[in-house]
């Protein structure tokens, strides 16, 4: 259905209410969006709590679910893009306002990009608020925060945050949202007790699944911004002082170059700081959110991870093989996952791992274009900058020079074939990015274990 049709039709987008039921060891939200003349959505979530919170307010645990509601709206109000958007759950200033629609804006930069849609931050929407007056900040109990919650996703990465904070793993709890068997593997094996593995759950409104499926307008979403309000949340509810996510400085490049549009949009390092300043200020000042892994590469995380050999079996990353705990060995999430990790384990660790050369299949030649950089943007996907992936191409040749292998991958020779020279190592695997927000007694964990690399 056209973009302009279905705003000039559906004008307003109205977030009604939440409502927040507890018992001692859940707390129930209950989301209430409309789009005015179309439908009502009512998506819920449950999290796991152990008792009353003693470093947080009521207050700040509803002022963090009517933030999480923000942040979860933007998934039905990109079916008709209406006009207007009534906030009537709670009050947002005009700093508040400005900052909802540039998540909005730069986080839905795919979607307008693939749905053709050309607008700007003044035009695309129009935030008003009819909720409550602004509340005055109350300050915490006495009681202080402590530990770290990890959020995983069953990838290397998140398995690298658990890894370089494994020593700490008494204190510390895991968080992911709804249950997949390649995390839940990862907790297992970093030594985190069933008990401190903790799985929100996240419940979609089917009415958005079935309009999707009739035409009205359907794309990516910055999902990590869910993560991070429903992350902080979650500390809060188990009195955790840090949320330490695993988004990494190749998050930062754009997913088409010369442009804003970035897939990873709500991992880059640019929401990081915007996200950290908006719980500060209007949700609580006890949770500290960073990512441990923001100075680090792509490259630089799989040089780490092919070092964690318990993990190599059951982490994923494959979004299409997700709902069966699979890598599709098709897609280019897992091409690139194959790229970074040819440098660092044999071949018949990686075939074992995915079932398969990725690097001898023709098929995967427009993919594998993209991703080094032969066709002008990269994949709409979580993958890392075309800089590195030539790069491992370029040790994996060498590793196979010395190796005495004469014969390379069918995709490495492609990109020979086409003038894209291999690139040359003008930077060390211990490289450190100096943009990120890491607490000290972080920075220093980090930099120790570059140094033992």
């Amino acid at each position: 259905m056209n973009f302009h049709e279905l705003r000039e039709k559906h004008r307003n987008f109205i977030f009604h209410d939440y409502k927040i039921t507890q018992t001692e060891t859940a707390l129930h939200i209950q989301y209430h969006f409309e789009i005015e003349g179309l439908a009502s959505f009512t998506p819920k979530w449950e999290f796991i709590k152990k008792g009353t919170p003693t470093t947080t307010t009521p207050q700040g645990i509803e002022e963090m679910v009517f933030s999480l509601g923000m942040a979860e709206l933007v998934s039905y109000w990109k079916i008709t893009c209406c006009p207007n958007v009534i906030i009537k759950a709670g009050y947002l200033n005009d700093e508040q306002i400005q900052w909802w629609k540039k998540l909005y804006l730069f986080g839905l930069g795919e979607f307008f990009y693939l749905n053709d849609i050309r607008t700007n931050i003044q035009d695309f929407m129009h935030i008003s608020t009819c909720g409550e007056v602004e509340k005055t900040h109350q300050t915490a109990p006495v009681a202080q925060p402590k530990g770290v919650l990890i959020p995983v996703g069953g990838g290397k990465d998140s398995i690298v945050t658990l890894e370089l904070l494994k020593n700490q793993v008494s204190e510390n709890n895991c968080y992911m949202i709804n249950e997949r068997k390649s995390s839940l593997q990862a907790c297992q094996i970093a030594g985190f007790h069933q008990s401190q593995v903790h799985c929100a759950k996240r419940y979609l409104d089917k009415q958005m699944i079935a309009l999707n499926s009739q035409g009205y307008l359907n794309g990516h979403t910055p999902f990590s911004s869910i993560v991070a309000f429903s992350a902080v949340l979650q500390a809060m509810l188990l009195d955790n002082k840090y949320v330490a996510l695993s988004n990494e400085s190749s998050a930062n490049e754009p997913t088409i170059m010369d442009s804003d549009i970035n897939h990873q949009y709500s991992k880059s390092y640019e929401f990081e700081t915007d996200f950290s300043h908006y719980i500060k200020t209007y949700t609580t000042t006890q949770v500290v959110y960073f990512s441990l892994l923001r100075p680090l590469a792509e490259l630089q995380i799989a040089n780490l991870f092919a070092r964690f050999t318990p993990y190599h079996t059951v982490f994923r990353s494959c979004n299409v093989g997700s709902k069966t705990d699979k890598w599709c060995a098709n897609c280019a999430k897992c091409l690139f996952v194959y790229i970074i990790l040819a440098p660092f384990l044999p071949q018949c660790e990686l075939v074992h791992i995915f079932g398969e050369d990725l690097l001898d299949k023709p098929e995967l030649t427009d993919v594998f274009e993209q991703l080094v950089g032969i066709q002008t943007n990269k994949p709409f996907e979580c993958v890392g900058s075309t800089y590195e992936a030539r790069l491992a191409l370029k040790m994996l040749q060498d590793k196979m020079t010395v190796q005495g292998e004469e014969t390379l991958p069918y995709l490495v020779k492609h990109l020979l074939a086409n003038h894209h020279f291999l690139e040359t190592y003008n930077y060390q695997l211990t490289d450190y990015n100096l943009e990120n927000d890491l607490p000290k007694a972080f920075e220093l964990l980090l930099k120790n274990k570059l140094e033992e690399v």
